[in-house]
């Protein structure tokens, strides 16, 4: 079987596609990968059901065991553990997470990349994550100060104007090409030009 379809299958709980990618594979480890997309839940129920249907070796056994100490440890509200989710970067050696909030959005994602800076000449443990700083503002605008947004412009009377807001303590968010804009209750200010010159107005309400 292809790796990168299996790994695409399984993080996606696609178990018919699973079927036929594990096929050619022993009986064994066939059954075992296809339980991993069932292994996810409750962390008792869950690390109980797996030292039931993986198999029994050493290395496995040792990552349920790690599992249950990260679980014991977390300082989360509530923990749950997915055994097939396989979001993230390749380059991960052991556990991956993410953390959410009130939304069905995570607001960061991370995991243990042990020894990657070898090829620096220093391997040493790792763990990083990244925020998703939108998602992470995004039910709580209230706490946000308003920003201003700028339009994309090589014009250099704006790029004083916003130099100079900031300077003030004002949030300017420039437009870098086609991407997303902040919502009106987020950057309710925009920039515009008035005869010439450059001020901050009311946000013009567009058609979305």
């Amino acid at each position: 079987a292809n790796v990168d379809d299996l790994l695409l299958a399984l993080g996606a709980k696609d178990v018919p596609a699973l079927r036929t990618l594990v096929s050619p594979l022993r009986s064994a480890t066939r059954d075992a990968l296809i339980a991993l997309t069932r292994l996810h839940g409750d962390p008792a129920e869950v690390l109980a059901a797996a030292r039931g249907v993986l198999p029994a070796s050493a290395p496995i056994s040792q990552a349920l065991d790690d599992l249950a100490v990260l679980v014991e440890r977390a300082a989360a509200d509530s923990v749950t553990i997915d055994l097939s989710d396989l979001h993230g970067y390749r380059y991960y050696t052991g556990v991956n997470f993410a953390a959410y909030g009130d939304s069905a959005a995570a607001l960061l994602r991370g995991g243990r990349y042990d020894d990657i800076g070898r090829a620096f000449g220093r391997a040493r443990p790792a763990t990083g994550f990244s925020i998703d700083m939108r998602e992470l503002t995004r039910g709580n605008v209230a706490a946000v100060r308003r920003a201003i947004l700028a339009p994309v412009s090589s014009d250099n009377k704006l790029a004083a104007m916003i130099d100079g807001l900031r300077a003030e303590g004002e949030i300017v968010i420039q437009q870098l090409g086609d991407e997303e804009l902040p919502g009106d209750d987020v950057a309710p200010f925009e920039l515009r030009q008035i005869g010439g010159q450059w001020q901050v107005v009311v946000r013009e309400q567009r058609t979305r």
